[in-house]
This record gives structure tokens, C-alpha cells and sequence, in this order.
């Protein structure tokens, strides 16, 4: 029998393989002495700062963790400068007075809460008062005496620049409030009802003042005493 030509089409010839490239690839480690270095050492962060680093943004530059760890001890310290001991609240309204008393307890449970429900009754208090509170929150529309009559009469105190007032009202008219904040003691103007962030924002402004103050002052120096000639 004759053999068959079997010779494939050229559509079916086999392709010659390429030749497969084996590469090498070197990983170096880096040694422990560098890791050591970009370690952080120091006080552990705050929680809000272990929060915000969580995440895609987990390792976080040295200088942005210094710079916030920083940011987060002078609050503190500011916390620290002006903590409340005492304070007074002056409104007619005895819900007012309730939420108030409230919100302030809610900041500070120790703190020493003073009611007054005018303007007299405040004078009075405060020129009775033993230990004189460290913040006034004043309301404005009162009977007998309102709230900017208080700010003139109290002014003429000697102590009055001692006690820092917060304005706690229900006005939100532009020329109640510039009225209010013409008289140097009173370092803020808030609308009712009291929150604790109110208070922690005026505490946190009156401790930035009492850094200013202090960082100003400067140190006395101590009195030359006077020459003494023998006689003879």
C-alpha cells in the first residue's frame, strides 16, 4: 500500500516555543536597629489621635504625630490654668436656671453653683461673698435690674475685672450683644441653653488669657536698699 502524504496545513504548523526568561529577584531586610529608630517613644497619644490613625493613613509622618501629641498637651495645660471652682448664675427664669445648673454639672459635678435672679440680688451676693465666683453667666432681660444695668453697677467695683462674665440669653440682637461685649469682663456671648461645649470653649479662652497674662508679667525685680553712709 502506497503511504499517504500526512503533511499538515500551513494553517495548522506548529510555531517554534520561545525560550522562557527566569529572573532573580533579592529582597533585602532591613536591619532591626533601623526599625528601632522609626519607633515613637514617649507617652502613649490620646484616643481621638489612635482613632484618627486607624486606616489607610495608619502610618502617619513622625512630625504630624509630634506636632498633634504637642497640640493636645498645651490643651491640657490651658485646661489645667483655669479650672472652676465656683460660679454664679444670674437669670429670672427658673428652667433657665435648671438647664443651666445642668450643663454645668454635667462639665464639673464639684463645682459651686451660686443663683441670683436679678442683677440686685447679684450685687448683693457678690458683695456678701466670701469666695467670689469664677465666671457669671448673665442673663439680659431680668425685673428690677437687667443684665447691661449689672455690667454698668458692677463695673464700679474694684474687684469687678477678678470675675470673667459670659452672657447666657435669649437675644441674638446685634446691638444687645455689642452692647454686652463693650464692658472688658465679659469674655463671651452664648445663646440659651447652655451646652458643656460652651463651657469648655470659655474655659479653654480663659486659660489662653491667663498664659498671656503670665507670659507678659514681667518678673519684679527686688527693691535696692538704700545706701548707708557712717558717720563719723
Amino acid at each position: 500500500m502506497a503511504k499517504t502524504n500526512m503533511s499538515m496545513p500551513p494553517g495548522n504548523r506548529q510555531l517554534p516555543q520561545k525560550k522562557r526568561l527566569t529572573y532573580r529577584v533579592t529582597v533585602r531586610q532591613r536591619p532591626v536597629s533601623d526599625l528601632q529608630a522609626d519607633t515613637i517613644t514617649g507617652p502613649p497619644l490620646p484616643v481621638h489621635q489612635e482613632a484618627a490613625s486607624v486606616g489607610p493613613n495608619l502610618r502617619r509622618p513622625r512630625e504630624i504625630l509630634e506636632r498633634e501629641s504637642l497640640r493636645h498637651q498645651n490643651s491640657e495645660r490651658r485646661q489645667d490654668n483655669m479650672k472652676l471652682s465656683c460660679v454664679m448664675i444670674v437669670d429670672d427664669c427658673e428652667s433657665a436656671q435648671f438647664l443651666t445648673e445642668i450643663a454645668i454639672r454635667k462639665h464639673d459635678p464639684a463645682i459651686t453653683i451660686v443663683r441670683a435672679y436679678d442683677g440686685v440680688e447679684a450685687l448683693q451676693l457678690l458683695d456678701d461673698a466670701e469666695q467670689l465666683p469664677d465666671i457669671i453667666f448673665l442673663d439680659i432681660d431680668m425685673p428690677r435690674m437687667s443684665g447691661h444695668e449689672f455690667l454698668v453697677e458692677y463695673s464700679k467695683r474694684e474687684a469687678s475685672n477678678a470675675i470673667a462674665v459670659v452672657m447666657l440669653t435669649s437675644s441674638d440682637r446685634e446691638d444687645d450683644k455689642q452692647k454686652a461685649l463693650q464692658h472688658g469682663n465679659v469674655k463671651s456671648y452664648l445663646l440659651k441653653p447652655l451646652k458643656v461645649k460652651d463651657i469648655r470653649d470659655v474655659v479653654t479662652l480663659l486659660g489662653e488669657q491667663t498664659l498671656e497674662t503670665g507670659r507678659d508679667r514681667k518678673p519684679q525685680e527686688a527693691p535696692v536698699p538704700p545706701r548707708v553712709t557712717p558717720s563719723c
